[in-house]
C-alpha cells in the first residue's frame, strides 16, 4: 500500500475540485443539448441555454415545507417497498460470520482487522443495491402508480421534487448506516472480547507497576503476576469461572488487564510518517535499494547478509509523545533467487533505534551555512 507523505495543499485541491465540477457541468450541458436536439430539433440547445439562467432563480424560490413533504413521502414509500429487509440479511451475516472468521492461531491484531473489514464490506455491499434499486425504480413506479401526478399537480417545482427525493433517500440510508454501524461495533467488541484468550498488560496496582500475563487454553487458565520488587506469582485454574470463584481478587486484576488489552486492540492508530534512505554494500548512501523487478518502485529491497541498510528517519519524536511507548508495526517481503522445499529458516531482521541530534548553523542573513548530525 502506498502512503502519500506530501502535505495536503488546500488551494491545489480546491482548484482540482473546481476543474472537475466545471468539466462535469460542461459535459452535462452538452449531453442535455444533444438530447434536446433529438426532441426539439435545432432549437434544442437554445432551450437548454435559456433554462440555465432560470436555475439560480428557481433555487432562491425553494420552499422548505414542500421539500420536506416530498422527502417524507419518499421515505415512507421506501419503507413500504420493504427496504428495511436488508436488516435481516445483515443479521444473518453476523449470526454465522464468526464461524468463518475466528482463527485461534492468528494474532489478535490480525483478527481485529478481519472483523472490521468484514463489517465495512457487509455494510457497503448491502446498502449499494438498496440505494440503486430505490433510486432507479422510484420514478418508474411513481409513474405506473400515478402517484407522481399528484405531486406534479401541486404547486411544487421540479427542483423541489428532485431535492426532496434526494433528501428522503439520504435520510433512509443514513439511518441504515447508523444502525448497521452501531450493530457492527457491538459485534466486533464482543467477538474480540470472546477471542482474547492471551494477553500481557502492565497495570497500576496501588502505585506499583504490575505485569499481568493471562493464558486461557483447553487445559485451563494460567495467570502470572509480576511486580517490581516481588517474585512472580503463578496461579492456575480449570476455567475462567473457577478462577473467579477461587480467587476473586486475582480475577478482578485480570479483568482490569483484559479491559486495557481490549482498548489497545480497538483503538485506531495514528501513523507517524518518516522518510526512508538506503546505504549500499560499501557503506555509502544509495538513492534506492536493490532492484528486483518489482513494479512498485516505492517498495525496494536490501540484500540480506551484506552491509546493505534501510534507514527510516522520523521527526519530532519527543519524550512527551512516547510516554506510553511507541508501537512499531512492520511488514517485510522476502525476494529469493531460488525457491524450494529446502528453505526451512524464517527471515531474520534487526531494528536499531538511534537518536539523532541535528545542529544547523546560519549566517547573519539566516542562510544555512552547515548542518551536522550526531
Amino acid at each position: 500500500m502506498s502512503i502519500e507523505t506530501q502535505p495536503f495543499d488546500f488551494l491545489v485541491a480546491t482548484g482540482q475540485w473546481a476543474f472537475a465540477v466545471t468539466a462535469f457541468l460542461v459535459l452535462l450541458i452538452c449531453g442535455a443539448s444533444g438530447l434536446s436536439m433529438m426532441t426539439h430539433g435545432i432549437k434544442g440547445p437554445l432551450l437548454v441555454l435559456r433554462w440555465i439562467p432560470r436555475f439560480p432563480a428557481d433555487l432562491l424560490q425553494l420552499s422548505s415545507r414542500r421539500v420536506f413533504a416530498i422527502a417524507q413521502l419518499t421515505f415512507r414509500e421506501a419503507i413500504r417497498r420493504k427496504a428495511l429487509v436488508v436488516f435481516g440479511m445483515f443479521a444473518l451475516l453476523f449470526m454465522f460470520g464468526s464461524w468463518f472468521l475466528d482463527n485461534p492461531n492468528e494474532r489478535m491484531e490480525l483478527q481485529v482487522k478481519n472483523y472490521i473489514s468484514f463489517v465495512l464490506t457487509a455494510i457497503t455491499w448491502l446498502l449499494l443495491p438498496v440505494v440503486l434499486l430505490l433510486s432507479c425504480w422510484g420514478l418508474p413506479e411513481d409513474i405506473r402508480n400515478r402517484s407522481l401526478h399528484t405531486v406534479v399537480t401541486k404547486p411544487a417545482r421540479k427542483t423541489e421534487i428532485v431535492i426532496g427525493r434526494m433528501l428522503g433517500f439520504s435520510t433512509l440510508m443514513t439511518i441504515l448506516v447508523v444502525v448497521m454501524g452501531v450493530t457492527g461495533y457491538v459485534w466486533i467488541d464482543r467477538e474480540v472480547a470472546f477471542n482474547l484468550t492471551v494477553y500481557s498488560e502492565t497495570i497500576d496496582v496501588d502505585g506499583q507497576e504490575t505485569l499481568v500475563e493471562y493464558v486461557d487454553e483447553d487445559e485451563g487458565v494460567t495467570v502470572r503476576v509480576t511486580a517490581d520488587d516481588e517474585p512472580t506469582q503463578v496461579t492456575a485454574a480449570t476455567s475462567r469461572t473457577a478462577l473467579r470463584q477461587e480467587n476473586p481478587a486475582l480475577y478482578a486484576l485480570t479483568e482490569r488487564a483484559r479491559i486495557q488489552a481490549l482498548g489497545r486492540h480497538l483503538v485506531a492508530k495514528r501513523p507517524v510518517l518518516g522518510t526512508i534512505s538506503f546505504k549500499g554494500n560499501d557503506g555509502k548512501p544509495a538513492e534506492r535499494g536493490v532492484n528486483t523487478g518489482d513494479i512498485w518502485e516505492y517498495r525496494t529491497y536490501i540484500a540480506g547478509g551484506t552491509n546493505w541498510r534501510a534507514i527510516w528517519d522520523f521527526e519530532n519524536i519527543r519524550s512527551e509523545v512516547a510516554e506510553d511507548g511507541l508501537l512499531l508495526e512492520s511488514s517485510f517481503e522476502a525476494f529469493r533467487t531460488h525457491k524450494g522445499d529446502d528453505i526451512q529458516e524464517s527471515l531474520l531482521l534487526q531494528f536499531s533505534l538511534v537518536k539523532v541530534r541535528r545542529s544547523v548553523f546560519r549566517d547573519a542573513n539566516d542562510n544555512v551555512v552547515s548542518a551536522t548530525a550526531v
